[in-house]
């Protein structure tokens, strides 16, 4: 990093960026989409969240027989389950911002329709099969040891069909 006159240059293998102090960005050159700067004390991370967050790694930090677990608990019984609950990642909505899905699939011979699934996100929030905290702080590590999660919420449950359904989960990181 070079500093001159109020403008700090970035320079990496991947960019060589201008940047005023005050004002941000001024100039680019050779973006490849990664860049780090400290002029104002700030890092942006830019990570490809699907290589981390891939659906098998997703299945061993939520695995099928929670809901068994979450059935069995619930019920008493793991045959009145009416839903096999999945996580997925859903994508970045904006830089930090990430959505993941708990998403509710009928099973064979029930209806996931009946089951009253609007519900759930309450339950979810406090049931300790599910354990939102613990999956929350375990997303957080796989996000890296530069970023740490400030906040994050679960949303209603929506209707994708009458055999699915979904209860978002965003979570909202920072730099450390």
């Amino acid at each position: 990093m070079y500093l001159g006159l109020g403008i700090c240059f970035f320079e990496s293998r991947e960019i060589l960026q201008l940047r005023d102090r005050k004002s941000g960005p001024v100039a680019r050159i050779k973006d490849s989409g990664f860049w780090d700067g400290f002029c104002r004390g700030e890092s942006m991370v830019k990570k490809n969240w699907n290589t981390i967050f891939t659906p098998e790694k997703l299945k061993a930090l939520f695995p099928e027989d929670r809901a068994d677990a979450f059935f069995d608990a619930l019920f008493g019984d793991t045959s009145e389950g009416a839903y096999d609950i999945r996580l997925d990642f859903r994508g970045e909505r904006r830089e930090n911002l990430l959505d993941f899905a708990f998403v509710l699939d009928q099973r064979p011979g029930k209806c996931l329709v009946c089951s009253l699934t609007y519900g759930l996100p309450d339950v979810f929030n406090r049931h300790p099969v599910i354990n939102i905290k613990n999956l929350v702080a375990d997303i957080e590590a796989m996000a890296g040891n530069e970023l740490r999660c400030v906040k994050w919420e679960l949303g209603a449950t929506r209707e994708v069909s009458r055999s699915s359904h979904e209860i978002p989960l965003r979570i909202e990181l920072q730099t450390t």
